[in-house]
């Protein structure tokens, strides 16, 4: 009774394209308004039908979708259609020539039987039993021991006599996944070469470093001495990069102020500078660099540190040593190198010292970085080293 007054509302909205009051159809029909108006919801929500607001009255006409049916074969990937009991209502022509079945066979026979096996997993019947709740869902479905990988999405539906059902749509991912792994493999490979070749870099640079020890050792002019360990700390400076890289491929990964305290570090050592006299304070949270930063911003980072060591804690000379980098790739980086011991002479510029280091910090700054390098205006002891997040 109920399918053959839902059969007679299509006819009268087939032959009126430009639609129907509830009232209308009543009349036409001469039965209850609360039972059209309940078949009309049942055609509105199976996709029947459609329903335009004109107003204050709801108009209703036949839908023209073209029916699912008609449009799963021209489709790459994998569809079939259940109903609540998880019977194969519609199964495409792709899922019937992966199976290796006939639509006979499948049809009508439920996916607990054995219907569609890629359904039958304990992944998919989860999603299955969502789409039934309502709830679409989408997981991923690895098969025949992982050389098949599918991309699920089940779907609620609801048919034309208003009970419950699933759309099960499966991409075929099995190529894409391979792809990926093979870009992985890639990547590990070409990362664990550089890690290889900025090991070598590391030990030569260490190597290097070690002769020029050797030569400060024997070398009794003070002068000459003074000269070695500033070029044993650029080799140095040079060489924690590498380290550093070895560890990892960014230095954001590996943090940035591990980098640079291990260097102050090292440089304190050189000047036989006592961790009592100068106390360290390094800010650099969260911030990330690239290898040719890192590079740049070592060396910059040893002249500077040279230089506040031999002005601002000579003859015992006791403070703090400040080091801050901030900023990001887009906004560009700020370091500021200061101290709390004697002051800079006055009128200090980098860009127009004589001092070999100052002018290798002002060189790589400006034409390695890009940026600047000032002395801070306020008190006159510090370094700012500004630069762009991109290097061309």
């Amino acid at each position: 009774m109920e399918g053959d007054e839902i059969g007679k509302i299509k006819e009268i909205l087939k032959s009126e394209p430009r639609g129907l009051s509830i009232r209308q159809i009543t009349d036409q029909l001469n039965i209850n308004r609360n039972l059209v108006a309940k078949y009309l919801d049942m055609l509105l929500v199976s996709g029947q039908v459609e329903m335009r607001t004109i107003g204050v009255a709801k108009m209703y006409y036949l839908s023209q979708r073209v029916p699912i049916s008609a449009l799963m074969d021209f489709s790459s990937d994998f569809i079939a259609v259940l109903d609540e009991g998880l019977h194969v209502l519609q199964i495409n022509d792709n899922f019937l020539a992966f199976s290796g079945t006939a639509r006979e066979e499948v049809a009508g026979k439920t996916i607990e039987a054995g219907a569609i096996p890629l359904l039958s997993s304990d992944e998919a019947a989860a999603g299955i039993r969502d789409a039934l709740q309502g709830k679409e869902t989408s997981i991923d479905i690895g098969w025949r021991n992982g050389d098949l990988a599918f991309h699920a999405k089940f779907i609620p539906a609801v048919f034309e006599d208003g009970r419950r059902g699933v759309t099960a749509i499966l991409e075929n991912t099995t190529e894409i996944r391979k792809a990926e792994r093979s870009v992985r493999a890639a990547l590990s490979e070409k990362e664990a070469l550089l890690r290889e070749i900025n090991q070598r870099i590391n030990d030569h640079l260490q190597l290097i470093s070690s002769l020029v020890h050797l030569q400060i050792s024997s070398t009794s002019d003070e002068r000459a001495r003074a000269v070695l360990v500033e070029t044993q700390n650029r080799i140095l400076s040079l060489a924690f990069v590498y380290a550093h890289l070895g560890q990892s491929l960014r230095l954001g990964s590996d943090p940035v102020g591990l980098f640079i305290r291990d260097l102050v570090q090292a440089i304190f050592q050189s000047y036989t500078i006592a961790d009592s006299q100068v106390r360290t304070v390094i800010r650099t949270t969260g911030v990330s660099l690239s290898i040719r930063h890192a590079t740049a911003l070592g060396l910059i980072v040893n002249e500077l540190v040279s230089y506040t060591i031999r002005t601002s804690f000579t003859g015992g000379a006791r403070g703090d040593l400040v080091i801050e980098v901030s900023g990001d790739t887009e906004k560009g980086y700020m370091m500021v190198i200061g101290n709390t011991g004697k002051k800079f002479p006055a009128g200090l510029d980098p860009a127009a010292s004589d001092l070999l280091g100052l002018q290798l910090a002002h060189t790589l700054a400006v034409k390695q970085l890009g940026g600047t390098i000032s002395i801070r205006k306020d008190d006159g002891n510090a370094f700012i080293i500004s630069f762009p997040g991109s290097m061309e």
